[in-house]
């Protein structure tokens, strides 16, 4: 394995290389199925000398294509370490599977072989719940078929690490029914600027890409593949290699959603009990501005003062590339931050042993109302939100005036790339391009002004692979 992640790692950051010393390694083996018994898409046939040229110059895998089934046993599953379907269809009735085989192939998945669907693979097995479970979702509907742009809301994944942002493709783009968010780990989906009142869901929720565990099994869907555009593609196919990757355990992301991902590498910043200061924090212009931050009920810490902004810095580690969360209250008219990678040579003044008030840093802008009309989840000064934004995302009226009003919001960082998520839907998925570049540094909390009450409980923050683009 270590061989085939460092042939991933280098295919990543220099592009397709002759295997070399890899034609001899051990393989994963993925068993590639392209049997239609419904619609056919001449994808079919398109990709086959496609995913040979992946498996060939990436080294990652050995493939077997065939347009039958019949390799798809209990006894003949147990050769290869993936099953892929690109692009099959039918039914219960049509797809050419016995009762036993198809019960075999959900039973290898849950056993431990990967499973990847591309695009028409949630159009087989419609009324088979065993499969649609298993993959995550199944076909309603191609409403669009023109150019989109896509949403990347994990780039850190390895189906992600590489796609452009923004990312316009022209495809056939999948709407699902039997799919459930929090089920799946979304890697991509749908911007609304690409909906175009054309969608049938009533969430709104067009996800593209997801990974998931079932069982033992790691499973990885695509809806993109139905255009041979799509299949050339240099994007299209690092994104397909990223997820055959990780399918096979060759390459690592968190996946299951809500609070059960602090099992998966993710670290407290704040325990609920103590800013502990010097060790784990410390604040902006001296130990005098201290007592602006304070330790409340529920493991909550809070930034207030009468006068004076003043900053606090978490002290303990500064992060590079990362994934964090928090749940935030900021008062009506308050206005606040969360910055990061703030490096400690440009914010700690040591002649005079202080941290600086302004970090020099990125922001995530934390504010449901105040006279600045950059809303929470602007990566500061853009792209930005405004009060239209936080209305249609959180829910929030800011001349309600609720003074208990909470919000998830969540900032991953990988290289150039920042993905700002409120409640868990994407609202900044931007590079930072030719600006100033903060590659490592210090996060650090902001008390804007006289007045503000802002609050954080529940952070977390999962260190993400310092090597990542």
């Amino acid at each position: 394995m270590r061989l085939a992640l460092l042939m991933f790692a280098t295919v990543f950051a220099f592009g397709w290389i002759p295997l070399g010393a890899a034609e001899e390694a051990d393989l994963p083996k993925v068993l590639y199925i392209t049997t239609t018994a419904g619609f056919h898409h001449s994808a079919c046939e398109y990709s086959v000398p496609v995913i040979q040229k992946l498996a060939k110059q990436s080294g990652l895998f050995e493939v077997v294509c065939s347009d039958k089934t019949d390799l798809i046993n209990a006894e003949d599953l147990k050769r290869f370490d993936a099953v892929c379907f690109s692009n099959t269809t039918g039914d219960l009735g049509q797809f050419p599977l016995s009762e036993a085989d198809r019960e075999a192939l959900i039973e290898a998945v849950r056993g431990g072989t990967a499973f990847i669907g591309i695009h028409a693979a949630t159009d087989t097995y419609k009324d088979w719940a065993p499969y649609y479970e298993m993959l995550g979702g199944s076909f309603i509907a191609h409403p669009w078929h023109e150019e989109v742009k896509i949403v990347i809301e994990d780039p850190s994944h390895p189906a992600a690490q590489n796609a452009p942002s923004p990312w316009l493709i022209k495809d056939e783009i999948y709407t699902f029914k039997n799919y459930s968010r929090s089920d799946l780990h979304v890697i991509m989906s749908l911007s609304s600027d690409s909906f175009k009142g054309k969608g049938n869901r009533e969430d709104n929720d067009y996800a593209l890409a997801w990974s998931r565990m079932y069982g033992k099994g790691r499973v990885f869907y695509t809806g993109l593949g139905h255009d041979h555009e799509v299949w050339d593609a240099p994007a299209f196919q690092k994104h397909l290699l990223g997820g055959i990757a990780w399918a096979l355990g060759e390459a690592e992301a968190t996946l299951t959603p809500g609070h059960e991902r602090m099992e998966a590498g993710f670290d407290v910043l704040f325990d609920g009990e103590s800013l502990n200061w010097g060790e784990d924090f410390e604040v902006s212009g001296g130990p005098e501005y201290r007592s602006h931050w304070t330790v409340q009920p529920g493991g909550v810490f809070q930034g207030f003062s009468e006068k004076d902004s003043s900053h606090l810095f978490y002290i303990k580690r500064p992060y590079r590339n990362f994934e964090a969360h928090s749940e935030i209250m900021i008062s009506a008219t308050g206005n606040s931050g969360w910055y990061y990678r703030c490096p400690k040579a440009r914010n700690y003044d040591a002649a005079n042993g202080i941290y600086r008030n302004w970090p020099a840093g990125f922001e995530a802008q934390i504010n449901n109302g105040s006279g600045d009309p950059k809303r929470s989840g602007t990566f500061y000064p853009e792209p930005t939100l405004w009060d239209a934004d936080i209305q249609r995302v959180l829910g929030f009226d800011h001349e309600k005036d609720d003074p208990d009003f909470w919000f998830k919001m969540s900032i991953i960082a990988v290289g150039d790339h920042m993905v700002i998520k409120l409640n868990d839907q994407v609202v900044v998925d931007h590079f930072v391009g030719e600006r100033e570049k903060f590659y490592e540094g210090l996060f650090a909390f902001q008390n804007h002004h006289p007045g503000t009450v802002v609050k954080f409980r529940n952070m977390v923050v999962r260190p993400l692979a310092d090597d990542l683009k």
